[in-house]
Parts: structure tokens; C-alpha cells; sequence
């Protein structure tokens, strides 16, 4: 059985699920990504509404975070949706999780369940992504279990941004496989001052 819970910390959300494998403190880094146009292909854009349509898995994605979880990593996602700053929490992440769902295509459904890190999300404008704040929560968050967080996105401003929250960045590749592989983790560990 799968429990939603919900933390909020100085302003942001962080949606997790429990019921996922045991883990043992940072015996490996904690997997960040972004969802639109990262794990989820959100590019089509209704004229009217302004909401994604057409919404699935981007290539290889649903195998390669199921892969990643079995093998014990954490997983996380550090996404925007609309920040209008009087949202609960729990309400941006069921804006997100809404707003995803409205125009899924894809055969398989979404797999929120894999994120046992939860979901990032902005509360306000100025918590949206490139801005740091949501890539040094990442950082803290990890970093309080003594370990270390990479974030995986499609903008090169995002990652920027992240790198200087002190996170590994890897841009994704535009076409397969667009996942930074396992064995290359380690090469973006980043310096911590």
C-alpha cells in the first residue's frame, strides 16, 4: 500500500512516497530530475487551454527510472508548475499531478510511486526554476543524509543553476539514450566547498 505524504519546509513542497525499498544511508547519490520535456515529452501545447497535450514517457525514460529504483537509487523530482504563491502545498502537487494526467497519452501511466524522494516544487514565482532555491533544497536534502544529489534536465540554464547549488548536472542528450548512464554517476559528483 502506497502513503502519500507530505513535508513542507521553509516554503516548498516535498511529496513523498512510502512503501518503497529500504535504503541505507548514501550508499549512492541521490537522482534528481526535471519532468517536462525530461521524463515526460510536454512539448505540445493546446492553443487554447495553454496546458501540455499529447503528454507520454520521453524515450527510454519509464525503463531507466524503474531500472534505477530496483537497484536501490533515490529518486526525486525538482519540476515548475504554476507558482501563484496562494497554493497549499498539497495543492501544487495536485495542480502538477493534474495538469500531467489531463493530457497523458502514453500506455503505461505515470509512475509517481518511483519518486521516494518526493517532488520539489515551487510555492512562489521567484522559487521557479533557474533560480537556486529548489536545487539547494535538493542539495540540503541529500546533503542531510551525507550524501550527494545530480540532477537530470534538459535546460542548459537549469543546469547551470544547479551545478552552483552545489549538485551534479547532466544535460540529457536529444535523442537515445538521453540518460546520463550508471556508471558515469561518479563523473558528476560535484565539489562541495
Amino acid at each position: 500500500m502506497m502513503i502519500v505524504t507530505f513535508l513542507v519546509k521553509l516554503g516548498l513542497i516535498a511529496v513523498g512516497f512510502a512503501g518503497g525499498p529500504v535504503r541505507t544511508a548514501c550508499a549512492k547519490p541521490w537522482l534528481y530530475f526535471d519532468l517536462g520535456d525530461t521524463l515526460v515529452d510536454t512539448h505540445q501545447i493546446d492553443p487554447k487551454t495553454k496546458k501540455p497535450i499529447n503528454v507520454h514517457y520521453m524515450p527510454g525514460a519509464l525503463e531507466y527510472l524503474r531500472a534505477l529504483s530496483a537497484k536501490g537509487y533515490p529518486l526525486g523530482m525538482i519540476s515548475n508548475i504554476p507558482a501563484n504563491g496562494t497554493a497549499t502545498p498539497e495543492e501544487q502537487y495536485a495542480s502538477l499531478r493534474k495538469l500531467v494526467e489531463e493530457g497523458w497519452t502514453d500506455s503505461e501511466p505515470m509512475h509517481w510511486e518511483l519518486f521516494d524522494q518526493g517532488a520539489l516544487l515551487p510555492l512562489t514565482a521567484e522559487q521557479r526554476k533557474p533560480a537556486p532555491y529548489l536545487f539547494m533544497k535538493a542539495a540540503e536534502l541529500a546533503g542531510k543524509q551525507g550524501c550527494w544529489a545530480l540532477y537530470q534536465g534538459e535546460s542548459p540554464e537549469e543546469i547551470a543553476a544547479a551545478k552552483a547549488a552545489h549538485l551534479g548536472a547532466f544535460e540529457i542528450r536529444k535523442v537515445p539514450p538521453l540518460f546520463l548512464e550508471e556508471q558515469k554517476f561518479d563523473q558528476y559528483r560535484p565539489e562541495v566547498p
